[in-house]
């Protein structure tokens, strides 16, 4: 798949993970674009879209965040349009374990 993107393993492996630990394999993430600006989609232009701005805005709402944010601790690169749920205790304890303890959890 890198080769069909014109990217070395090491350059993919900043933006997909290996097959089984990706957080889509768990199913609680998904990824995100916006109807109107396609070109945008996968695409760190997608962070300028209005179906951006309404995410930011209301996704925590509905228990989602964005999984890789510039900077994130996991040193995977920016994807505004990738988004993990973490609404119920099995999807914080997958995503939140290792980076901040989860209140109250135990197994």
């Amino acid at each position: 798949m890198s080769e069909n993107r014109n990217q070395t393993k090491a350059e993919r492996a900043l933006t997909s993970a290996p097959a089984g630990y990706s957080e889509h394999h768990t199913g609680y993430a998904i990824d995100l674009g916006d109807g109107d600006n396609p070109s945008t989609h996968f695409s760190v232009d997608f962070a300028k879209t209005p179906a951006f701005r309404w995410l930011e805005r209301n996704a925590p709402r509905y228990s989602f965040e964005l999984s890789f944010p510039p900077g994130n601790p996991q040193g995977v690169a920016y994807e505004p349009w990738h988004w993990r749920f973490t609404g119920d205790r099995e999807s914080l304890e997958t995503f939140f374990r290792v980076t901040r303890p989860v209140p109250n959890a135990t197994r």
